[in-house]
């Protein structure tokens, strides 16, 4: 002021131990020395012990003149629906580092757990200090897609480093759930979360062959503890055409990863030349998916029979073994083939 009494900042209601003047409620007082252009400025800091969270008016007065203005203040530690996270992306390359960052509600932790679950449904389990409400955590994705082929039932199965990862940061009171992927395309891939997923392994099938049927579901989780609610995929094999008749039906439980498979018989005498749609069913969600069958047998009667024939490869070198293969247009059983080879004269 222009007599030397101080500049007051005054709070709009009373959250901190301060001195009353003239009813009131002072929290800083501060002396400015206006520079020759007549501009002043004063900063002070805003900690949690003076500034409650709410709205206060800050008032300057000069040689009788009086100014007020509002300000706001929030307190970023202040969560009322749990903990904050998240990663500085979503799509990550080979080798790249995952960050993760977190602010918790003031229950007084002083640590999180976190694990990774890997799309093949293995889980690593790590944790992080917490300082201040807050937690940052880091892993480094694979450097390599290391496809890794496992004997199970003389059956070979293939698992990648690609595909969607789950991280659960969870304290003894409450758990959050984050998800990001791993791809070989980062710059153009993109992470699409859905409940349920299906699929097929090829969009073409022969009629006779097995068809594969693949999905993944994100998993409902029961309670603080994230315990896993048993239920089971159900997988229907329809006709593509109205009335869409259901031919096939499995329920399969979904691995750790939330991954789940079943295979199906083509019967040639089940499934013509044409388009299929495979349903899948969880937890009150479904999905669907098509796929098409050649069928190169031919039910009809009336046709001429005759025979399919073709080799393993166009050209061959002196010396190369020709491998010929065949089988009727019709369901009919052939005791033997009488294979001739006949050159070809230009």
């Amino acid at each position: 002021h222009e007599d030397g009494s101080p500049l007051e900042i005054v709070a709009q209601i009373p959250h901190t131990k301060t001195r009353q003047s003239n009813g009131l409620t002072v929290a800083y007082e501060f002396t400015a020395t206006p520079d020759p252009s007549g501009r002043f400025s004063v900063q002070t800091k805003v900690s949690q012990n003076a500034f409650a969270e709410g709205n206060y008016k800050i008032k300057a007065e000069y040689r009788g003149l009086t100014k007020t203005t509002n300000v706001g203040i929030d307190d970023p530690l202040k969560l009322t629906s749990g903990a904050l996270i998240a990663l500085n992306k979503q799509v990550y390359g080979l080798g790249e580092t995952v960050v993760l960052t977190g602010l918790l509600p003031p229950t007084g932790d002083n640590s999180i757990k976190i694990a990774l679950t890997k799309p093949d449904g293995s889980v690593v389990n790590s944790g992080a200090t917490v300082d201040n409400q807050r937690f940052s955590w880091s892993w480094k994705t694979p450097i390599t897609e290391k496809p890794l082929t496992i004997k199970t039932d003389d059956r070979s199965v293939t698992k990648s480093n690609y595909g969607i990862y789950k991280i659960r940061a969870s304290t003894a009171s409450s758990g959050v759930d984050v998800f990001f992927k791993v791809s070989a395309t980062p710059e153009t891939d993109s992470l699409t979360l859905v409940p349920l997923y299906v699929t097929t392994e090829k969009s073409l099938y022969k009629a006779g062959e097995k068809l594969k049927v693949i999905g993944t579901i994100i998993k409902r989780d029961q309670g603080s503890e994230g315990l896993v609610v048993p239920d089971r995929v159900t997988i229907r094999v329809l006709d593509g055409k109205t009335p869409f008749k259901q031919i096939h039906e499995a329920s399969v439980y979904p691995d750790q990863g939330g991954n789940f498979q079943s295979l199906f018989d083509l019967p040639v005498t089940v499934f013509s030349e044409g388009e299929y749609k495979i349903k899948a069913l969880y937890s009150g969600k479904q999905s669907e998916s098509v796929f098409a069958i050649a069928n190169d047998f031919s039910i009809i009667s009336k046709d001429k029979l005759s025979l399919l024939l073709a080799t393993d490869k166009s050209d061959y070198y002196p010396g190369d073994t020709v491998t010929v293969s065949g089988k009727p247009n019709k369901l009919i059983y052939l005791e033997k083939f009488d294979v001739s080879v006949i050159q070809k004269k230009e």
